[in-house]
């Protein structure tokens, strides 16, 4: 019976558990051009430290990345020597996630742009995907299942030696 009860022990704590909290993502990004220069400001939800935003011109083509600290979940920066043209200015969390963006134009005159107003569409070849968000790596989830591995190995180990030792004393 107790061999019995060792082998359901066993097997609890073999059963892979993740577990993921919601990261926190950026909310909101504006931007203003004001002559070569374009700054940008957000927000993002509590927990989050930094954000990493990009520059992309009227064709899609990443120009400029810049990372912001994040200060009371507000964040700001600035790209400059920038030339006059059509930008895009896409944040995201540091290590990656959902993306918040805003579309800019530098020229002549100041031009703010409502953070709500889509950003032009992929229309370059090697960027045919439109999703917003890049795919989770799991990273956080493997080296939990791994430390539970090692647990659980010690823990059987544990209970073999306890059986033997409570064995030959008998």
């Amino acid at each position: 019976m107790k061999k019995l009860y060792l082998l359901i022990f066993t097997l609890i704590f073999m059963l892979p558990i993740s577990v993921s909290a919601a990261e926190p993502v950026v909310v909101s990004v504006s931007a203003t051009a004001s002559g070569s220069t374009i700054n940008y400001s957000g927000t993002t939800e509590d927990g989050m430290t930094a954000v990493m935003c990009k520059l992309y011109n009227s064709s899609n083509k990443e120009l400029l990345k810049l990372s912001s600290p994040v200060d009371n979940k507000t964040f700001t920066g600035s790209f400059t020597n920038v030339e006059n043209g059509t930008y895009t200015v896409k944040c995201a969390k540091y290590e990656g996630g959902h993306i918040e963006e805003a579309l800019v134009t530098v020229g002549d005159s100041t031009i703010v742009v409502d953070p709500t107003t889509p950003a032009a569409a992929n229309t370059t070849s090697d960027q045919t995907s439109t999703d917003k968000t890049n795919p989770q790596t799991y990273d956080a989830g493997i080296k939990g299942s791994i430390i539970l591995l090692i647990i659980s190995t010690i823990g059987i180990i544990g209970s073999i030696i306890y059986l033997k030792n409570k064995k030959t004393s008998k």
